[in-house]
């Protein structure tokens, strides 16, 4: 997965949205989020979404502003 195609899961997952609101926002299944999420967990070396929004926002991927 490239860089591009892991910023939608990734802005997402900094928002309180569930798995399966993510994935009819986006328009996929359940599996691709999870699989996208889980991805993006592995290239950050962090286990869940906070860990992941908290890891993005100190290497400057995200910031504040980007939440809805």
């Amino acid at each position: 997965m490239d860089q591009e195609s892991s910023k939608e899961p990734a802005e997402d997952a900094s928002t309180y949205m569930t798995v399966k609101e993510i994935a009819a926002e986006l328009d996929c299944s359940v599996k691709t989020v999870k699989n996208h999420l889980n991805s993006i967990f592995q290239k950050l070396g962090v286990n869940n979404r906070t860990e992941a929004v908290v890891r993005a926002m100190e290497k400057g991927l995200i910031s504040a502003e980007d939440g809805r």
